[in-house]
């Protein structure tokens, strides 16, 4: 797969394009194709007819012969393609290439020019953007060049795991003071609890001690009294015989 066309558009305008006549030999399996001039007539229609009408930012493809269109609109109405070229060594894990160019040509794009409510000319930027779409395509032609962008976002890949794992060592910091805090709370909340136990204890004690007090007056008072009764009577059967 090579690169060899890029367009930035605005509506059905184009504001700048360049179309690569050589292939860089660097390409794996390039086929040269000079003198295709259907490739900008193609990008054209497809900004006139396909893109003109989208309302909303998106991505597309579109085949056509031995050639692939692809396109990203953004929220701002603008138009970034590029156009693919089959070779005869179509390498595994590329496919992304036309998009990281896109992106690449569109940060350069919105970093450099004004963008919101301007209303491009044709061919308005062709002389100064046109080198930086030669550029990007140049540079996203070179077999190297995926490995350095999957170096980029593998980087990256570690890094944010790293602000995970930090963010998860701070975590399990604060999960382990709460878990203190709630030790002492409930190591507190049992001392009052056996305070309250030894008291509560302590008064059902005396509640027993005093009933017991209490039966055993009342069982000397029974006892007295059966005593006077059985006295008295023994008294009265004594009398009551003589």
């Amino acid at each position: 797969m090579a690169l060899i066309f890029g367009l930035v558009g605005q509506g059905e305008v184009t504001i700048a394009e360049y179309y690569m006549d050589d292939l860089p030999s660097d390409v794996p399996g390039a086929i040269p194709d000079k003198g295709f001039p259907e490739i900008s007539k193609v990008a054209r229609y497809i900004l006139q007819e396909k893109v003109s009408t989208e309302v909303s930012a998106t991505k597309r493809s579109f085949g056509h012969k031995r050639h692939q269109f692809h396109y990203r609109v953004t929220k701002e109405g603008l138009c970034f393609m590029v156009v693919t070229q089959k070779t005869t060594e179509e390498e595994k894990g590329r496919v992304k290439i036309p998009y990281n160019c896109i992106e690449d040509i569109l940060s350069e794009f919105l970093g450099t020019y004004h963008v919101d409510g301007h209303v491009y000319r044709e061919h308005e930027l062709n002389d100064q953007f046109a080198p930086i779409i030669r550029s990007k395509l140049e540079h996203w032609n070179r077999p190297d060049a995926d490995i350095s962008k999957r170096t980029k976002v593998k980087v990256e890949e570690v890094k944010n795991q790293y602000v995970d794992m930090i963010d998860d060592v701070v975590k399990r910091g604060d999960q382990a003071a709460q878990l203190e805090e709630r030790a002492s709370l409930l190591q507190d909340e049992g001392a009052d609890l056996r305070t309250n136990t030894k008291t509560m204890s302590r008064k059902l004690w005396w509640k027993q001690k005093k009933f017991q007090i209490i039966a055993f007056i009342a069982c000397v008072i029974c006892t007295i009294i059966i005593v006077v009764i059985l006295v008295w009577a023994l008294g009265a059967a004594a009398n009551s015989g003589f």
